[in-house]
């Protein structure tokens, strides 16, 4: 988004940028940096606002951890609303078309609970997503798979006996926050998201790890052991490289948006 709006703002023609540098360099935390911005040259201000566009990319690409890059969304919007030309919005965008999309979906899926996609009457989507992927099992546990009705994939975890219960996982947000949750929780203690809460605790008699899992969607508690956790996180490893679920997955992060 830093990118697209970068490009934008230099291929916009200076009088429409001019009466939004300052709203620029603000949204762009400039007051945090020690870069001058003269009231009186209008030339310093536009180079101050791609000086912070700079900074703001080369922290984003640092390995020492991510930085805030300032509210880049409010720039791009206002960058684009003050641009008269419709020609020259759409070359500057064309390479982050991608990206945009997924943003621009995810806000759709938050604001309405609604994925951006055409549904026919009585229709279960496309015909190629009705194809269900087989199920995968390991020792005390079992992954299938349902049709979710309009493209959707519903996740069927079966756990075997002692316990006896299925735990369904009907939508992509959540489908893809549970896959992340499974690969960091471990490095990580606790797990806070918008769908599901874990911790990861160690009993100080015998040792032993165990991983608790709360939906926040229902009143249920999950518990895992040191040794079922990790089975699940590879029978989900093993689902999301599978070429079919691979384009599945593809096809509804573009009608869901980036997720988890």
């Amino acid at each position: 988004m830093l990118e697209a709006f970068a490009e934008l703002l230099q291929s916009q023609k200076r009088k429409a940028s001019e009466p939004h540098l300052w709203y620029y360099f603000a949204n762009l935390d400039g007051h945090h940096f020690n870069i001058p911005f003269p009231e009186d040259d209008a030339e310093k201000r536009y180079e101050a606002v791609l000086r912070l566009i700079a900074i703001h990319q080369e922290q984003l690409q640092s390995e020492e951890g991510w930085k805030y890059p300032g509210s880049v969304g409010r720039c791009l919007l206002t960058a684009i609303q003050s641009e008269p030309e419709s020609h020259r919005i759409d070359q500057a965008m064309a390479p982050y078309w991608p990206v945009l999309w997924r943003l621009v979906a995810r806000g759709h899926w938050l604001r309405h609970q609604l994925p951006v996609r055409i549904v026919q009457p009585d229709s279960s989507g496309p015909a190629e997503r009705r194809k269900l992927p087989s199920s995968l099992e390991t020792r005390g546990l079992l992954l299938s798979f349902r049709d979710g009705g309009n493209g959707d994939i519903t996740f069927q975890i079966e756990f075997r006996a002692p316990r006896n219960f299925i735990y369904s996982i009907p939508r992509y947000p959540a489908l893809v926050e549970f896959h992340a949750m499974l690969e960091e929780l471990g490095e990580l203690q606790a797990w806070n998201g918008r769908y599901f809460h874990a911790v990861v605790t160690t009993d100080e008699d015998s040792g032993e790890t165990k991983y608790s899992l709360w939906p926040k969607q229902q009143d249920l508690q999950i518990d895992f052991s040191d040794k079922e956790w990790p089975r699940l996180r590879d029978l989900f490893r093993q689902t999301w490289e599978r070429p079919e679920m691979v384009e599945r997955m593809a096809t509804l992060q573009l009608e869901y948006g980036e997720q988890g």
